[in-house]
């Protein structure tokens, strides 16, 4: 059984839609890992003629086009994600808004974060995201349909993961701590997340 992480923290990373697809040149990690794929973004895999294929058939399939977070939605979809993980009480240290993604440095005491992350998208995206069809109201997709969730495993773990999430302004992300005057979650202010992991 694995280790629980370190007190119930954990680092999120929600993509958005369409921006990393199988067969992307960049390198690619499948649902589950159910196939492995050699090489990553900083380390991009050989080209091949499979994975080209991949990737075009990746784009030929999309619903929509693929969605990037324009520099001034950064600041709005932010403060939704720190309205909802107020909402349900979810205590959080760091986020940051990108261009491709949002990273956020969660605690989970139900270790749970699945649904945390789909409760905080689906927020989002009712509150933010343009109706494209009047008649079933449904509205332009936002987010992709899985993120990435990491256990922190110690205290040195979350602090390196605090300061990569907030590195983020040096690409042009939107990026928040617990420190910032902006409006946090209660449970984020006294006895909450500040007083448990001192930064």
């Amino acid at each position: 059984m694995p280790h629980p992480p370190w007190r119930n923290w954990y680092h999120c990373t929600v993509g958005t839609y369409a921006s990393w697809l199988p067969g992307d040149p960049r390198g690619w990690r499948e649902r589950d890992h159910h196939e492995h794929v050699d090489g990553d973004y900083k380390n991009p895999p050989p080209p091949t003629n499979f994975n080209a294929g991949r990737f075009q058939h990746s784009q030929k399939i999309l619903t929509a086009e693929p969605y990037a977070i324009a520099p001034n939605d950064r600041d709005p979809i932010g403060r939704l994600l720190l309205e909802n993980f107020a909402h349900n009480q979810t205590p959080i240290l760091a986020l940051a808004v990108c261009k491709n993604n949002f990273h956020a440095l969660i605690q989970c005491a139900d270790h749970n974060p699945k649904r945390i992350l789909g409760l905080a998208k689906r927020h989002v995206t009712f509150s933010f995201s343009p109706i494209i069809n009047e008649q079933t109201h449904e509205r332009r997709q936002i987010w992709a349909g899985e993120g990435g969730i990491k256990p922190i495993r110690d205290r040195e773990h979350a602090v390196n993961t605090f300061n990569y999430i907030l590195a983020h302004i040096n690409e042009g992300g939107w990026v928040w701590s617990f420190r910032d005057h902006l409006p946090k979650p209660a449970v984020c202010d006294g006895e909450g997340a500040r007083g448990r992991l001192e930064i």
